[in-house]
């Protein structure tokens, strides 16, 4: 009720509005234009050291409010300088975008399918995506635990622990052994073979050996001096065996969850993502995933932790420590899981020439998945943001209290509005970006069909090619007898 009344005594928003300055269309000679808003006001440029804004954008709406179409598409379809990062979970839609920046913009598109691996252009290994023991001990938490930032949220941690400590040695036993070739499929089959087995000692007990566990423990002292490794697999071979088997029980289940038989297949594929293709003009990251699957969303997550930690450390080694082209990573669904570190990395974003565009439900998800603090620390670094309309009252409160206009009218805001937020200047109230009258759009639409047909006249005539090349074996040897008879 408190809220409600000091709600109605604010300014209506339209005398802010009469306040606001008048923006000229932003030069676009190297940099590109946002589409956030109907509004003009709403085309926001990429060209920071103009603006001397960050390019971070926070989205929030609930489902339906047009976070894709709105904001997502538009951005995409609009980015000529920058190289786009995103996550699809409509194949549909993403082939129509891929197939677009492929024959119009000539841009390099790179689809990682986890979804159907047979139709990736290449394969993420987040194993061979480390560099030191440090990424190695990152990976682990990031598999083991729920959230990596805050550790075992368990009762008793040493379970959680004591699985990272296992899952990484198992993991620098791979890598020593096949000399940096190996990957995660490889510590897959590792703990897979990892079998107790009976047998009888001379005193007629019984207790459990396990030939894998034999293996690394002979080759692992000659493959690496790391004291650390070393300490953590001698501690876990002298445990009783009811105690090891309930650590490798806590290994399997969060490993079992995050790498399906799809994720699996994915691993395995020939051809790698590396971040460096990133660093290279008009090049974008398509990532396709199933909506519905625990295990898809966390394996994207954890690519993207790697993602900006990679990126940031290629920046680092550039001459002016920036990449040589901006890239934009689209975080859709951003608060499902937690991306390891975004809260330290995202505030340095904009000296690297990284920026992100978070998509979310409610700001309570954000705080829910983060933390009271860190979401907060989040929601300050995104110059911009754009909001779409939610059932969530935290949510109007913060809009409300924002922009200065009655709680009543944000939650209640007509759909196909939004209000959008920019420093140092005051809120505006608009109409979403109309993708659909879009020409760029609408020749998407276009350029997307002629190439799938021709697509599939390729792929019918390649069919046919190798129907003809198949003969029947009675007609060889006819045709041979008639060639000697000649």
């Amino acid at each position: 009720m408190t809220q409600t009344n000091t709600a109605t005594q604010t300014k209506p928003l339209a005398k802010n509005l009469n306040r606001t300055v008048t923006r000229t269309k932003p030069r676009n000679s190297r940099y590109d234009v946002y589409r956030l808003g109907a509004d003009p006001q709403c085309y926001v440029s990429t060209n920071s050291f103009e603006t001397r804004l960050n390019n971070n954008i926070m989205v929030i709406g609930g489902s339906g409010s047009g976070k894709t179409t709105g904001i997502s598409l538009p951005m995409l379809l609009h980015s000529k300088y920058t190289n786009p990062v995103a996550i699809f979970t409509k194949r549909t839609l993403m082939m129509q975008v891929a197939r677009y920046l492929k024959k119009a913009r000539h841009m390099n598109v790179t689809i990682l399918d986890i979804s159907q691996p047979e139709n990736s252009d290449a394969g993420y290994d987040p194993l061979k995506q480390c560099r030191n023991m440090a990424d190695l001990r990152d990976l682990c938490r990031a598999i083991v635990y729920k959230d990596p930032s805050i550790g075992s949220t368990a009762k008793d941690p040493y379970w959680d622990e004591s699985a990272c400590g296992v899952l990484e040695c198992m993991m620098e036993y791979v890598l020593r052994d096949t000399q940096g070739k190996g990957g995660m499929a490889d510590v897959l089959e590792l703990l897979d073979e990892f079998r107790f087995v009976p047998v009888d000692n001379q005193d007629g007990e019984m207790y459990y050996s396990d030939t894998v566990q034999g293996k690394i423990s002979r080759w692992l002292p000659k493959l690496t001096q790391n004291t650390s490794v070393l300490g953590t697999w001698n501690t876990f071979t002298n445990l009783a065996n009811t105690t090891a088997r309930c650590i490798v029980s806590s290994l399997r289940t969060p490993v079992d969850s995050v790498f399906t038989t799809d994720i699996r297949s994915f691993l395995k594929n020939g051809k790698q993502f590396e971040a460096e293709w990133l660093l290279q003009k008009n090049t974008a990251l398509f990532i396709c995933m199933s909506p519905v699957s625990t295990a898809h969303r966390r394996f994207a997550t954890l690519l993207y932790s790697q993602l900006f930690k990679n990126l940031y450390e290629l920046a680092e080694r550039q001459e002016d420590g920036r990449l040589p082209h901006p890239v934009n990573i689209i975080c859709d669904d951003f608060s499902t899981s937690p991306i390891q570190g975004f809260p330290d990395m995202i505030s340095i974003m904009r000296e690297k020439n990284i920026s992100t565009t978070i998509l979310l439900q409610s700001m309570s998800q954000l705080e829910h998945t983060y933390g009271s603090a860190s979401a907060i620390t989040v929601c300050n670094n995104c110059d911009r943001l754009v909001y779409l309309g939610s059932n969530d009252l935290s949510s109007a409160d913060e809009i409300s209290r924002r922009a200065d206009a009655p709680l009543l009218d944000v939650l209640n805001m007509p759909l196909g509005q939004e209000y959008f937020f920019e420093r140092g200047r005051y809120p505006i109230l608009t109409k979403s970006y109309d993708i659909f009258a879009d020409a760029t759009y609408k020749e998407m639409l276009k350029v997307a069909a002629e190439v799938e047909r021709e697509e599939e006249e390729q792929k019918r005539q390649e069919e046919q090619a190798a129907r003809e090349q198949e003969e029947d074996p009675d007609d060889f040897i006819v045709d041979l007898g008639k060639l000697f008879e000649e």
